[in-house]
């Protein structure tokens, strides 16, 4: 079928086709108004809008996706009607996955880690135990289907073929091979959830292995393939991929088994994205001190990002070998690190509010007024009495004693309350970065959960760096709970806005200067542990 030329998308600029499939092609755009890129799934085909099979497609994935929304379910903004190639033709504007698929992630990597495995797998469980739960069963868990925001954030896309209550016969089973259920069939009017448990365990076998799972009598014993792989997890993938329905474990199930089974890490997307994504990415991992990175792509992407990849002590070369650097070359491993640090700190939209400055006992007083939370005179530093200068408290600059934490803030860390909670954990987080004290940043998030793995790259970053962030302070306004308390779990939105701040050393040398960055809205999940609220997950927030 012939591609028409590029669309012309109201309200947006087409920029480049992203992929395209038998029914669409999606193409990324920029909104004219604010520069907010999007996707945008425009229909293609000779029949348009005449085509019932594409047409039936289109209203079930609208209809679906305007009733249902979850973090991990890629999000419609609207509905359009297109232009140039495409006139006449209905278009999906829809939240942009600038980290690409995770088929094409794994095409190129090969295989993930156990922990990133895990990092993918645990949320599409939830997601898909929410649409069970709403009478949708989604019918093609597939690689091409799981795409990743920059943060590494994993997300369902295409409804396209999905299953409702009420017409569950509409759409077509096929699915993915490798990834539909072997077991499919039956009555029409009857939803079937338990085949997305089937092509999530697939998906969790693809993401270890590269490969699809194949059928039970032809398929080895996973820890053969894979031997790193936790027998547990073996054993939850087992299950899930049983050819009798009934002994499969229910998505939440196979989510929870898949968690505990291992400790989930960062989803590394570099070399799968394209090379104007990677400034973006908050999960590139950096080569270890020594090795050098391999391959022409790799050397173009290090060459074009210069100041985001730190420079580590490597290889000696022949000349150097066995001598001490020499101060210039510890100046620019130290500048190397100091860029990373700005790199993880800095990007846009960061996991956590990590392009801000922190949150102290006296900002965090001012919360749950109709003010923002943690505005302050100029040339005072929070925790402290007004009027005292920034940095002249103990603790608020490398070598200083402590950075008192106020009652106030301590009451707010036990408060069951979400919205009381966030502020005195912003606090916290604030005072470990201003202080240095980065372990209190383990009181801060959630065990093995996305906030502490982001905010484990920055404690890495400043402790190789040797810096503070003297200053450093968040403003949270507008603090809402967006979910209330269930089951130990809690989100919460705010409009984040950070002040500038100064990288100090260990002696108090101002080393760099930072902006305020631009205000963004969050969405921070929490959970409970050891009595009080911690971040688990720091969202995008819609505006």
């Amino acid at each position: 079928m012939e591609i028409p030329d590029a669309p012309l998308i109201p309200g947006h600029e087409a920029v480049r086709e992203l992929g395209r499939g038998a029914s669409a092609s999606v193409w990324l755009a920029t909104a004219t108004g604010d520069g907010r890129q999007v996707a945008v799934k425009c229909f293609i085909g000779a029949d348009g809008l005449s085509d019932p099979q594409s047409m039936a497609g289109l209203q079930r994935e609208v209809r679906i996706l305007s009733r249902l929304q979850h973090e991990h379910l890629l999000a419609l903004h609207e509905v359009v009607r297109l232009g140039g190639g495409f006139e006449g033709l209905p278009g999906l504007v829809m939240d942009y996955a600038a980290g690409g698929s995770l088929g094409r992630l794994v095409s190129t990597r090969k295989r993930l880690s156990v922990g990133e495995t895990v990092t993918v797998i645990t949320p599409l469980a939830r997601l898909l135990a929410f649409l069970h739960q709403e009478g949708v069963v989604h019918s093609d868990v597939s690689p091409g289907n799981v795409l990743f925001t920059a943060h590494g954030k994993p997300l369902l896309a295409d409804l396209g073929t999905a299953r409702m209550l009420g017409d569950p016969g509409a759409a077509p089973v096929e699915g993915t091979p490798g990834f539909s259920d072997p077991a499919a069939g039956g009555a029409s009017g009857v939803l079937r959830p338990e085949r997305d448990c089937f092509s999530l365990a697939a998906l969790t076998w693809y993401c270890l292995t590269g490969t699809p799972p194949g059928s039970a009598s032809r398929r080895p014993p996973l820890t053969l393939l894979v031997p790193e792989v936790p027998p547990a997890l073996a054993a939850a993938i087992e299950a899930g991929l049983q050819e009798d329905v009934a002994a499969r474990p229910p998505a939440m199930a196979f989510g929870a088994a898949v968690y505990r089974s291992a400790a989930a890490v960062p989803v590394d997307l570099s070399d799968a994205v394209d090379s104007s994504v990677v400034p973006e990415l908050l999960t590139r991992r950096r080569p270890a001190p020594g090795t050098a990175r391999k391959g022409a792509r790799a050397q173009r992407l290090t060459g074009r990002l210069g100041r985001f990849a730190p420079r580590l002590p490597g290889r000696a070369s022949a000349a150097g070998a066995g001598q001490r650097p020499s101060a210039m070359n510890s100046r620019r491993i130290r500048g190397g690190v100091l860029g990373a640090l700005t790199a993880v700190l800095l990007v846009a939209g960061g996991i956590w509010w990590s392009a801000a400055p922190p949150v102290t006992g006296t900002e965090a007083q001012s919360a749950g007024t109709s003010g923002p939370v943690g505005v302050r005179e100029p040339g005072t530093d929070p925790g402290t009495s007004a009027g005292t200068a920034t940095g002249s408290a103990a603790g608020t600059q490398p070598g200083g004693t402590d950075e008192g934490i106020s009652e106030t803030v301590r009451a707010q860390l036990r408060s069951e309350r979400p919205e009381e909670a966030i502020k005195g954990l912003s606090a916290l987080r604030d005072s470990a970065l201003r202080t240095g004290k980065l372990e209190l940043l383990a009181e801060v998030n959630a065990r093995s959960s996305p906030a502490a793995a982001a905010d484990a790259k920055i404690r890495d970053q400043m402790e190789k760096a040797g810096v503070v962030l003297a200053g450093f302070t968040t403003v949270l306004k507008d603090i809402r709970v967006s979910s209330p308390p269930r089951d130990g779990e809690a989100a919460v939105t705010a409009v984040v806005e950070t002040s500038g701040f100064e990288e100090r050393d260990a002696s108090g040398k101002l080393l760099r200067t930072r902006a305020a960055a631009a205000p963004q809205k969050l969405r921070l999940l929490l959970s409970k542990a050891d009595g009080g609220w911690r971040i688990a997950d720091i969202l995008a927030g819609r505006t």
